[in-house]
């Protein structure tokens, strides 16, 4: 069933800290991307430098090539108009063609360590100046008058064959520089490959790098989650302590208190009873005032238990007879649109458990209660008791079951935590399933919740099973006849209902009763008898006295007579008694142990003093 969460298996969070951050990888992934960035950018800037050099040498030889060729030709053509029209202004743009054309050699042949071919350029030279030389001899020959002589010295074989020689340089110079542009081509595009090599691998490394550090980055968050979150329960532990110790603390004091008003409120009903008959109207309202008594007793107890403050007094109880009685207080307590059914498995031997009834009560009530509370318009509750078959060694399981509102998964698992409600502010404190986990703990047993929203809720109980009693267990009346003491009594009881009441029993059995209300007063009072008491009763929290050094404060007084201590069992002497003249009376006094105590102790100390 959803929800379920046994209180008996909660572990701890186990993890390492959080470690350092990862610096060096940060590092090392950063320095491999800048690598990568760079290498890429350099790669990109020589592929483009090497093809803008390349395109401006194809263009630059092709427009030298169509300049070389226009110059010759221009300078041909100025030579023949020169000579046939005597005009001067074309023997001036004759020499400036062939100034254009030289400078284009000269600056070719200046660039021909990049890849030009010297010897077709050198060709190309020798070619112009021969052409230039024959034009030369026809412009002199058209200045003496022998025009027809310059112009076939133009049209001839030899300046015919000089200028198919500076087209073949040209064209062999253009072809050899193509040549030398692919080679670098090739060769920037094996750089290219390598390049794009290298760079691929150097990204695979990053990515490789940084992927890696992801993971750690990953692990090193949720390290420091985990960490935080341990640090936070941690600080919610520390504070559920600090919580535990203030209702502890509190509970202490309240209890103290409490227990003197029940001892009060017992004590007069055995006086009551004490003055009636058995079949008197009135005996059956002081068993209930008794009974009442009782559950006020457990509440405490609980309550003590909760806050570590407490010593269960266990004894053999039949939890099938304990949930039977106790089902009669759950009957009066729950409202009437509440159906309750008890179901106790038949067992011959009994369902017997060893533990505090008082507290079992008490957890059987704050379980009621809790049903109740889910179920606000009524509904069904039950409360069984059987055995386990089947555990090992065997066990009794007591179960709680409503058909409420029930709870989600999450609200399950932290049900049983102090201080945790779903209620509204004034509603409930969230200690009645906390309690009742405590008191389930102190009995070596197991307490687990099953929920599911509108399904309601189980709440199982585990306790060890033992044996039933070969003897029934009995307790000694308070109205059984005792013998009588003498004697005088010192009483040091701060709260006067439990003083009076107290001081009324033994004086009931014959003694002598001086009662003080603290420390002081019992020293006037020890000062000033003639008589040495018999008993000093003394409250274990009496004023003006100091706990650890009670004992001793009376045996510097003089006293060295029995001591019956009246108070919890977490106010006993932290050193434990020297001897059995010192005995703890548990609150609340019940009047009857009260009077066989004092009966004994005196007896016992009588009995000494004789012996010695």
């Amino acid at each position: 069933m959803a929800g379920s969460n046994d209180i008996n298996q909660h572990h701890g969070p186990q993890v390492d800290p959080a470690g350092r951050f990862p610096w060096g990888w940060v590092g090392s992934a950063f320095v491999l991307t800048v690598l990568m960035f760079v290498g890429l950018a350099w790669h990109v800037r020589s592929t483009f430098d090497v093809g803008r050099e390349v395109a401006e040498s194809f263009v630059a030889s092709d427009q030298l090539r169509d300049l070389m060729t226009e110059l010759q030709q221009q300078l041909a053509t100025t030579a023949i108009f020169l000579i046939a029209t005597h005009d001067p202004s074309w023997k001036t743009r004759h020499l400036e063609v062939e100034a254009r054309l030289q400078e284009a050699l000269d600056e070719t042949i200046q660039h021909s360590e990049i890849g030009y071919n010297r010897e077709a350029l050198i060709q190309a030279g020798d070619a112009i100046r021969e052409l230039s030389r024959i034009e030369a001899e026809a412009t002199t020959l058209a200045d003496w008058g022998e025009v027809n002589e310059a112009l076939s010295l133009l049209s001839g074989e030899e300046y015919r064959s000089w200028q198919q020689r500076f087209l073949g340089a040209s064209q062999l110079f253009i072809d050899d520089h193509r040549r030398f542009l692919n080679s670098r081509l090739a060769i920037q595009a094996e750089r290219e490959v390598q390049s794009v090599g290298v760079a691929f691998i150097i990204l695979l490394l990053s990515l490789t790098i940084w992927m890696a550090l992801v993971r750690r980055l990953q692990r090193w968050g949720s390290a420091l989650d985990q960490e935080s979150r341990i640090r936070r329960q941690l600080e919610a532990g520390l504070l559920q302590a600090q919580k535990m110790e203030a209702v502890g603390r509190l509970a202490s004091g309240i209890a103290h208190d409490f227990r003197n008003l029940l001892s009060a409120i017992r004590g007069y009903v055995t006086l009551a009873r004490e003055k009636i008959h058995d079949d008197h109207p009135a005996g059956h309202a002081l068993g209930r005032v008794e009974e009442a008594a009782d559950q006020a007793e457990g509440v405490i107890r609980g309550l003590l238990t909760f806050g570590r403050r407490s010593v269960a007094e266990k004894k053999a109880v039949d939890l099938g007879e304990l949930v039977t009685r106790g089902g009669r207080w759950v009957q009066r307590m729950v409202p009437a649109s509440v159906r309750l059914e008890t179901r106790i498995a038949d067992d011959t031997g009994g369902l017997w458990v060893l533990a505090d009834p008082v507290q079992l009560q008490q957890v059987l009530l704050n379980l009621a209660v809790n049903a109740c509370d889910a179920m606000p318009g009524g509904g069904d509750l039950a409360i069984a008791v059987d055995r386990e078959e089947q555990a090992t060694p065997p066990r009794v399981t007591m179960t709680v079951s409503d058909n409420g509102c029930g709870m989600a998964p999450e609200v399950a698992e932290r049900a049983m935590e102090p201080f945790f409600t779903t209620k509204l502010a004034g509603e409930g404190t969230g200690l009645g399933l906390a309690m009742a986990h405590g008191i389930v703990a102190q009995h070596d047993g197991r307490m687990s919740i099953e929920s599911e929203p509108g399904r309601g809720t189980t709440v199982t109980i585990s306790l060890p099973a033992i044996p039933a009693p070969t003897e029934p267990s009995s307790t000694t009346r308070d109205t059984e006849t005792l013998e009588t003491g003498e004697g005088i009594v010192l009483l040091a009881e701060p709260h006067p209902y439990a003083r009076q009441i107290m001081g009324s029993a033994l004086e009931a059995i014959g003694f002598e009763v001086f009662a003080a209300a603290d420390g002081c007063a019992l020293k006037e009072v020890l000062s000033d008898s003639d008589q040495e008491p018999v008993l000093i009763a003394l409250d274990a929290r009496l004023p003006d006295v100091e706990a650890e050094s009670r004992l001793l404060w009376l045996r510097e007084l003089g006293y060295q007579g029995p001591v019956l201590l009246v108070g919890p069992a977490t106010d006993a002497d932290p050193a434990g008694p020297p001897d059995d003249s010192v005995i703890l009376l548990r609150k609340p006094v019940r009047v009857g142990e009260l009077k066989q105590l004092a009966l004994d102790m005196t007896r016992a100390n009588s009995d000494r003093r004789r012996i010695q």
